[in-house]
């Protein structure tokens, strides 16, 4: 009886191959989420005099602070994420291995929100290290922790949930379904049977164009409500709420203010999501062809 050996090792490689790509892509590109942060907690003029004034006032290691953690936790919620989406898959659809537009872009959605549960304090501590605070900056992510649940209990570091969750729906669905239609369409389309080196190289090019367009496409439908989530998550201890914080970026920038830092943030995305895909799927055939050795 083959068959349950066979499923444990095909989970066991999705959330290897999961975690490398989640490393690979976040290491890669940590220098171009701080500038995000920045931009959208601060008030440069653009992204080139953020980079900077960053790099005049606290040097070059300040584009890396905080990257321990977003590391940490992309590893596992790249593991987690590719293992729970394959789950929703195998749980919606008549053929799991190809699924519909629909199917994908359910099971993105559904996967996004469920991992803001163990994401979001995550994603918090790595925005209060990325930022200075009355001129300093947290040490380290434990002082982080104790400085919020010391001031407002483990609730602290949930701040700024309600709107994650949302974003998570939101860019899930348009995430994961558009990067199955790009991949039925256009990497797949035309791409060859991968015999020779010329195709294989044209088809991993189109597996990176196809992730780096589903991230792109995901963070634009959301940034706005990605701006309001980083100033929630940036106050240690303020309660202030997502409404009063849009009214207030409205009120002292126009609609400009929900579009700080968009540029360095689609920069990052296009280049996470065109490495991620190509790991993932790299790691993934080479589990594979090694599993059936």
């Amino acid at each position: 009886d083959m068959a349950p050996s066979s499923s444990h090792q095909s989970a066991r490689n999705e959330l290897t191959a999961g975690a490398c790509a989640g490393a690979a892509s976040t290491f890669l590109t940590h220098p171009l989420d701080t500038l995000r942060v920045r931009m959208q907690v601060g008030s440069f003029p653009g992204a080139v005099a953020a980079f900077r004034s960053i790099l005049a006032a606290e040097g070059l290691s300040a584009f890396w602070r905080g990257l321990s953690v977003p590391l940490a936790a992309s590893t596992v919620r790249s593991a987690l994420s590719f293992g729970c989406l394959s789950a929703v898959l195998r749980a919606l659809c008549d053929e799991p291995a190809t699924p519909t537009l629909g199917e994908c872009a359910v099971a993105g959605s559904v996967t996004c929100a469920l991992g803001a549960v163990y994401l979001h304090p995550c994603d918090r501590i790595k925005i209060l290290l990325q930022v200075r605070h009355e001129g300093r900056a947290f040490s380290g992510p434990l002082e982080v922790v104790q400085t919020v649940v010391r001031r407002s209990g483990f609730r602290g570091l949930y701040r700024g949930i309600g709107v994650c969750v949302v974003m998570d729906l939101v860019s899930g669905a348009i995430y994961f379904g558009g990067n199955r239609w790009l991949t039925v369409n256009f990497a797949e389309g035309g791409g060859g049977d991968g015999g020779d080196s010329g195709d294989g190289a044209t088809q991993a090019l189109k597996l990176v164009g196809a992730g780096s367009l589903s991230g792109v496409s995901s963070w634009a439908a959301i940034y706005p409500l990605d701006v309001v989530r980083t100033r929630m998550a940036a106050q240690p201890f303020g309660w202030e709420g997502a409404a009063d914080i849009a009214r207030q970026l409205f009120r002292t920038g126009g609609e400009r203010a929900f579009f700080r830092g968009l540029v360095p943030c689609l920069a990052r995305s296009c280049f996470s999501d065109g490495i991620f895909f190509p790991v993932y799927w790299s790691v993934s055939w080479q589990l594979g062809t090694r599993g059936q050795d």
